[in-house]
């Protein structure tokens, strides 16, 4: 299946075909595994950008960094806003439309297929619509920008880690709606543990000081947040912190050492160890395969600013 010539045929709106195919990455496709990626765009736009496509026969993965947009959808309509997640079937078309402001849209699109996909959209679609908040769950926008910046890098034998990263995806979106379902939203107290550690997490934080600092006992602290949040207090730290480190490693030229001290880790080798256990790449590596994505996306941005 050429996905080029089926994206271009299914842009009904000519205004938008171009833009959207320009920005588009076809990787190589490989469909012996679980999972095949597409296509995948990155993109910063505004009013009157939009997204008008007929049926595809794929799922489409929708991430909303900043700003927002409306997803029309078999008669239904969604609002997309910052850390929004939409995850929907293309086999009815969909419509994107922007508000009239001056207010970028930042997002990544990513199309794909899998014989077990329709297995997990069911499951993520029985209890909840298609969209899901994300704002306290790092590891999907960190997964939306992993796939990209491997598409957008386009080294030999990425094809082989992109069924890995969708089933990362897929599993990250289906187990956020099944806790939330069942435990319902976090409270009030999980909630401010999280954006406390968001805007901390570059200092020393340990189990003692949050359960000195919210006055609760290092038990119930514990308990609550696993019990809320499916992980451990400590794994969301280490989560968030090589998160942050990613950006750094692709956006600027610190040192790793710098990183890590930037980063809230107490030693380069913690830094290193807690970096290749979640990503399988050491910090250097990641930075290195990264490089392409970086340059590339300033050139991006800057091209789009003028």
């Amino acid at each position: 299946m050429d996905f080029h010539i089926l994206l271009e045929e299914a842009s009904s709106h000519l205004r938008y075909q171009k833009q959207i195919l320009d920005n588009m990455i076809f990787p190589q496709l490989c469909s012996k595994y679980a999972f095949t990626l597409y296509g995948i765009t990155k993109s910063r736009c505004r009013y009157p950008y939009g997204i008008s496509l007929k049926a595809l026969p794929c799922y489409a993965f929708l991430y909303t960094f900043e700003g927002c947009s409306r997803l029309f959808i078999d008669r239904h309509e969604y609002l997309l806003t910052s850390d929004t997640t939409a995850w929907f079937d293309c086999s009815c078309g969909f419509t994107i439309e922007l508000p009239k402001n001056n207010q970028d849209w930042d997002f990544i699109l990513i199309f794909a297929s899998g014989a077990s996909l329709p297995d997990y959209y069911r499951d993520f679609t029985e209890n909840g619509d298609i969209t899901i908040h994300s704002q306290h769950s790092p590891a999907i926008a960190a997964t939306f920008r992993q796939i990209y910046s491997n598409a957008i890098s386009g080294q030999e034998g990425n094809f082989l880690i992109f069924p890995k990263l969708l089933c990362d995806l897929i599993t990250h979106l289906t187990l956020d709606r099944a806790i939330r379902n069942r435990y319902g939203e976090e409270p009030e107290h999980i909630i401010q543990i999280i954006n406390y550690i968001q805007e901390h997490y570059t200092e020393k934080i340990t189990l003692d000081s949050l359960a000195s600092h919210f006055a609760l006992s290092k038990y119930s602290l514990s308990r609550s947040f696993t019990y809320y949040m499916n992980q451990s207090l400590i794994d969301y730290l280490i989560d968030f912190r090589v998160d942050e480190s990613k950006k750094l490693l692709q956006f600027t030229d610190h040192s790793i050492a710098e990183i890590a001290d930037e980063t809230g880790f107490s030693t380069i080798n913690n830094f290193i160890t807690q970096f290749k256990k979640r990503t399988d790449l050491t910090p250097t590596a990641y930075r290195r395969q990264n490089q392409i994505y970086s340059s590339k996306q300033r050139l991006y941005d800057y091209y789009h600013s003028l």
